[in-house]
């Protein structure tokens, strides 16, 4: 006798079909996460609990969500943040979503800084969205002058959440 399958099961796989017909590149996966997302939860707690039942109000959400993605918005605007470095960042469409390429720029900053004896860096981030290069720069490196600049003004509120979300009062 087969199992009857969960609501989550079988909406991870509506969202994974619906997303793969899109030509999504990671239909699962971007499923998992967001429907982690719309219950507040980590993609880990979803797998292990495949017995819960989602509300409408998660039901109608997380549709809204997987037909975005669809449409291949990136899920870091989907869930508005995305992790970089350790931290997480605040994103959103007015700002670049950081990518795992920028972090071999952060490392070798921090392993020059690290290497100057002589005098302390400034470094400055200018044109910083969510600020992910000056934020990780001065959470885990020697660089106490690191100052974003951010142009146009309003994307100063996309690194002011992440910096305190951080605790990196500077910002």
């Amino acid at each position: 006798m087969h199992e009857r399958a969960s609501e989550v099961d079988s909406t991870l796989r509506w969202a994974t079909a619906r997303l793969r017909a899109a030509g999504v590149d990671s239909p699962r996966l971007d499923a998992e996460i967001l429907l982690a997302h719309v219950l507040t939860v980590d993609r880990t707690h979803v797998l292990a609990h495949p017995e819960r039942s989602l509300r409408a109000t998660e039901s109608a959400r997380y549709r809204q969500l997987v037909v975005r993605r669809a449409r291949h918005e990136p899920v870091p605007y989907l869930v508005g943040h995305q992790e970089f470095y350790g931290l997480d960042f605040r994103v959103g469409p007015a700002v670049l979503i950081p990518r795992p390429e920028t972090e071999l720029l952060v490392e070798a900053a921090i392993a020059l800084g690290c290497a100057s004896e002589t005098r302390p860096w400034i470094v400055a981030d200018v044109g910083t969205g969510s600020g992910a290069i000056a934020i990780s720069l001065a959470v885990n490196g020697p660089m106490p002058g690191c100052t974003p600049r951010t142009y146009p003004p309003r994307r100063w509120l996309w690194r002011r959440r992440t910096a305190i979300a951080t605790g990196w009062a500077s910002a």
